[in-house]
């Protein structure tokens, strides 16, 4: 209902701008933003996924004793609790993590099944710990915001995970949820979609109908 009285005045009077939403139901306020505006998608841009994928890589990093800067990959779908790791999509220094595995002389399976889903499962209760231990979890955020406002205004043609509207990437439409995207200083210049599992794409249309189910009880 903020969103509902707020964005039509703000987008009257500032309607080239590009609007970053933060402020938690990320994806459903980002939506909502587009709903009652006349903004275009590549103006109205969500934090969505974007401190996710920054925690995964810094969990996967220190599971391998290396630095977050060599570690690629992305949290995708909702910022809550349906959201996705596509562990086929994550990287350290060009390689996957087996490769890497070997190459850095881990032996065999270092990394197992249980492995990815306890490093998933830190990921998930990474902002849960923060709040409990120091109240909240406003550092982290205003970093990756910051990140991303660079990015904007700098035109930094830089891949991150935040999210927007879907028009068809992986089958998705009419919703709001985080894929890799491309960020400048116009704003969302275009989404991107890296080839996923099955079962992968299976679990971020999930995602999406968990959102359309919140959307659905919405009135706009």
């Amino acid at each position: 209902d903020i969103i509902k009285s707020v964005m039509p005045q703000v987008a009257e009077y500032a309607p080239n701008a590009i609007y970053v939403l933060v402020s938690n139901p990320v994806d459903i306020l980002t939506y909502a933003t587009l709903k009652v505006t006349n903004l275009s998608p590549n103006q109205v841009i969500g934090s969505g996924t974007l401190l996710d994928s920054s925690r995964l890589r810094s969990i996967v990093a220190e599971k391998l004793g290396i630095s977050s800067r060599n570690v690629h990959g992305y949290v995708l779908g909702e910022h809550g609790d349906s959201s996705v790791v596509p562990w086929s999509l994550v990287s350290i220094a060009g390689m996957t993590i087996d490769a890497y595995e070997k190459a850095a002389g881990f032996g065999e399976e270092f990394i197992q099944e249980d492995s990815l889903a306890a490093m998933e499962k830190d990921m998930r209760e990474s902002g849960a710990k923060v709040i409990q231990n120091k109240g909240a979890t406003n550092y982290a955020i205003a970093m990756s915001v910051r990140y991303l406002c660079d990015n904007i205004l700098r035109g930094g043609n830089t891949v991150m995970a935040v999210s927007s509207l879907m028009t068809g990437q992986y089958g998705m439409e009419d919703v709001c949820l985080s894929i890799p995207s491309i960020i400048n200083s116009s704003g969302l210049v275009k989404t991107l979609e890296p080839q996923l599992k099955e079962e992968e794409v299976e679990k971020l249309l999930n995602s999406a109908n968990v959102l359309k189910n919140i959307i659905s009880t919405l009135e706009f």
